[in-house]
């Protein structure tokens, strides 16, 4: 008997030793570090983390890990020192009421059970991450806290191991842990697909406590474009609504001065593309509509007056164009995602764009095809839409033409989105897409889209059809928002960050391997249209190869 409780005391010393050696959990660690890629819930256990963490990262890149404590007393604060430059942020949980559909919106419109999600609804999941600069933050009453570290390598940095020790205090208990960040030779270049995200100004505003261009609306404008470059975003747009208006003799009136310091802001901060706000948009809202009708006014593009604001509009814009010298840099927007309906409409204002503001390609989200070419020279299709008619748009391509792809309301199901039931692995993939198709960028419609009166971190499933009584069109998680209201800041979130790290690979693939290379890479990952390699490992390590084979 004796020697069986040796054994077995020898048995799980051995056991123990192993775990502290690995950097698994031990017995009393009560905090656990996770890769940024893994979906993280309030429910989730420090002691399914590791005291010691391994992340590679290319030079140029951006580095995250996520740490879950627990068991702390209630409410109680915690310190986080490390040396260094590390960024510590606090990791946000926001609820998901519903669950996105198979094919589109949530399962409440298709009526059919999505098996592709990472948890059913309702559920919180950590997404939001808010900056913690003094480095304390106070655990929540159950006696838990989820942080962020980023660590930010410079393009000339030196390669190798770089640890990070972070030390953990609240009272009475403390503990270390150690990130290891392996920084990569390879560097990311600075060319990568475009991408955008289109942001509500007024929300910048309404959200966060400030009067419409009151000077502390501006500074949150400064903060939410900063984040907006600092997550790899190449374009901005412009809603003329903002800046041009009606007078009261019915003639066009530019605030110059808003006009000018909005744009200089943005392209100071090293924007390469400017989307010109959309000129027209469908007859009284409806989504059958056989006419469009000019965004400022709402008259009939096709009416005499409607055509003669259209000029002036044009007019005012090109000599914006012009003063800014953006000659090569701008997109003009007509009508968001044009049906057939009112294809001859949409057709002709693009032929006034090309004559009027021939600096500026017609780009648009785009709901029907070939009645629209000669119009468009940027082609936007819903994700879904480009699979469904990609011979279309490859000849578009041949021909010289322009393709990126968006996601608003779908696609569901297995499909790559970035909405919050989903795994974090789909918004890295949606720029390996890119790259496998020869895409030229992607747009999101929802940076801060909120819906008025919601609050963005409870009601991530808002209604949106306006309708009084039961209704069913109810925007999938996460769809009208990768960003979230915190005072006077824009905070990021976990989604805003995953699909960061695709746009840095979109770069290594495109810029540093050739196009056979980048077939054979993306193709590891990107199997079919809706099939994908979501493991976090599984991308991991094919991110690893990607960097290998990228090296200098």
């Amino acid at each position: 008997m004796k020697s069986m409780m040796f054994s077995r005391g020898r048995f799980l010393l051995s056991v123990f030793c192993y775990l502290v050696a690995t950097g698994q959990f031990v017995c009393g660690q009560q905090a656990g570090m996770f890769d940024e890629l893994e979906p993280l819930f309030p429910d989730s256990g420090a002691h399914n983390g590791k005291a010691e963490f391994s992340s590679t990262v290319p030079r140029g890149g951006v580095a995250g890990v996520h740490l879950l404590l627990d068991r702390l007393a209630s409410d109680s604060e915690v310190t986080v020192e490390s040396a260094g430059a590390v960024v510590i942020q606090q990791l946000l949980p926001v609820d998901v009421q519903q669950n996105t559909g198979v094919e589109s919106r949530t399962e409440l419109r298709d009526g059919k059970l999505n098996p592709h999600v990472i948890r059913r609804a309702p559920f919180q999941v950590f997404d939001a991450i808010r900056p913690l600069p003094s480095g304390k933050a106070l655990a929540d009453g159950s006696g838990r806290l989820s942080l962020r570290l980023e660590y930010a390598v410079q393009r000339d940095a030196e390669p190798g191991i770089k640890k990070i020790h972070v030390t953990l205090r609240s009272g009475s208990w403390k503990q270390r842990v150690t990130w290891n960040v392996d920084v990569h030779p390879a560097v990311v270049p600075d060319d990568q697909p475009g991408y955008t995200n289109w942001f509500s100004v007024a929300n910048l505003a309404s959200y966060h406590g400030h009067e419409m261009w009151s000077e502390g609306h501006w500074k949150t404008i400064a903060q939410a474009a900063a984040l907006m470059r600092e997550q790899r975003q190449t374009m901005f747009w412009i809603p003329w609504g903002d800046f041009i208006a009606l007078d009261s003799d019915g003639k066009l009136a530019v605030d110059q001065k808003r006009l000018d310091r909005f744009a200089g802001l943005f392209l100071k901060l090293g924007f390469e593309q400017v989307e010109l706000g959309h000129l027209a948009h469908r007859e009284n809202g409806a989504w059958g509509a056989k006419h469009l009708v000019t965004s400022l006014g709402k008259l009939r593009v096709d009416s005499d007056e409607g055509k003669k604001l259209l000029l002036d509009q044009l007019a005012i814009i090109r000599r914006f164009v012009l003063r800014h010298k953006l000659h090569d840099r701008v997109f003009q927007h007509i009508s968001d995602e044009p049906l057939s309906a009112h294809a001859a409409d949409y057709v002709m204002v693009a032929k006034m764009v090309h004559e009027h503001l021939p600096e500026a390609p017609v780009f648009d989200a785009i709901h029907c095809t070939d009645e629209l070419v000669g119009a468009v020279d940027v082609w936007c299709p819903q994700l879904d839409i480009y699979y469904r008619h990609r011979a279309f748009f490859q000849e578009r391509m041949k021909a010289g033409e322009q393709v990126w792809i968006y996601t608003c309301l779908s696609p569901g199901g297995a499909a790559l989105n970035r909405l919050l039931d989903q795994e974090r692995t789909r918004c890295v993939l949606l720029s390996w897409l890119l790259m496998k198709d020869g895409l030229s960028g992607y747009l999101h419609w929802g940076l801060n889209h909120y819906r008025k009166g919601n609050d963005p971190f409870k009601e991530t499933s808002p209604q949106f059809d306006d309708k009084p009584g039961p209704s069913r069109n109810f925007l999938p998680p996460g769809d009208s928002h990768v960003a979230y209201p915190d005072g006077s800041h824009l905070l990021s979130s976990v989604r805003l960050c995953a699909h960061r790290i695709g746009m840095e690979d979109a770069a290594l693939i495109g810029g540093m391997l050739s196009q056979k290379d980048q077939s054979e890479m993306v193709s590891k990952l990107i199997l079919e249209p809706r099939k994908h390699e979501l493991d976090v490992q599984a991308y991991r390590n094919a991110r690893k190869e990607l960097l290998d084979r990228t090296s200098p």
